[in-house]
């Protein structure tokens, strides 16, 4: 088994400041596994466990970079540059935080003026099982024109606001799906421990039922096209009006098709995401803390 550290890990990453920064990763069941950051010298060294698993912990540390920091375990090597300790942050929600900044309000302009080097992003792949997570390229990446088109506006104007009052480097960690349930989010072990949870399983589970995951994906397919049709419907009215109010669109478009269907690899099954895409970046992450986006009601 080669080193690999999680893909979380890479250039361009930030670190959070002040803290104990777990890093981790796989290796050869039994090997040595250092890190080393230059420079300044910062070394930290662990023993992979029998499975090949290895965790090891940096001491906390000033806001500063960049740095090269290298992976080692005989003869593999990673190395990843232009790290930096800041402010980390969770960015989590629903659709109102996966609003990309190009479509936000005067999001093509934003977006043109953009780039700024304390703001670094991940975008954790939207994949509702581990093995597809694993296969999904991803990286951390620097806030510009060419990077930042679907990064969440509302994660985006908070790190702005954060770096440039604190005169640090700011990361963000994106982990949301639009139309997802809290269930989602948390371990089915977890849920399976109190009422509500229970319920939110049983209520899932039988809507997938005797379902196949051949069935599931053709049901998938067939209400991926139904948004598809939808959303073709909604542009061209737009493009029609540009001003058009959504009881209009509504009115002459249908309603979103909703709900999606049920199967075992469908991103609203419990836990799902919590496996595939939060448990995967975030646990154990260092974090300042988290930012999360449901959205608002108007009181009538």
């Amino acid at each position: 088994m080669k080193l690999q550290a999680a893909a979380v890990f890479n250039s361009d990453m930030v670190l959070q400041r002040e803290a104990a920064v777990p890093v981790w990763g796989t290796a050869a069941p039994g090997a040595v596994v250092t890190f080393r950051l230059t420079p300044g010298g910062l070394f930290a060294r662990t023993t992979a466990d029998p499975d090949g698993r290895w965790t090891l912990t940096l001491p906390p540390q000033p806001a500063g970079g960049p740095f090269t920091a290298t992976l080692q375990s005989g003869d593999d090597t990673q190395t990843f540059t232009g790290v930096y300790f800041g402010e980390v942050w969770l960015a989590g929600g629903q659709s109102n935080m996966e609003l990309p900044l190009s479509g936000s309000r005067n999001g093509e302009a934003v977006l043109a003026a953009c780039h700024d080097e304390l703001l670094h992003f991940y975008e954790t792949p939207k994949m509702t099982t581990v093995e597809a997570a694993e296969a999904a390229p991803s990286r951390w990446q620097i806030v510009g024109p060419e990077t930042a088109a679907n990064l969440s506006a509302v994660a985006y104007y908070a790190a702005r606001e954060l770096a440039h009052a604190l005169h640090v480097h700011v990361g963000i960690l994106e982990c949301f799906w639009g139309g997802t349930y809290a269930h989602c989010w948390l371990l089915r072990e977890l849920l399976a421990t109190f009422p509500e949870g229970r319920r939110r399983l049983a209520w899932y589970d039988a809507r997938v039922g005797n379902k196949t995951d051949a069935e599931f994906d053709a049901e998938l397919a067939a209400y991926q096209a139904e948004v598809d049709s939808w959303n073709a419907r909604i542009a061209a009215r737009r493009a029609a009006d540009p001003d058009v109010s959504w009881t209009v669109l509504n009115e002459e478009c249908g309603l979103y098709p909703w709900p999606p269907p049920a199967g075992r690899t469908g991103f609203q099954r419990p836990g799902n995401l919590y496996e595939s895409m939060l448990r995967r970046v975030v646990c154990p992450y260092a974090l300042r803390g988290f930012w999360y986006y449901q959205g608002e009601q108007d009181e009538e």
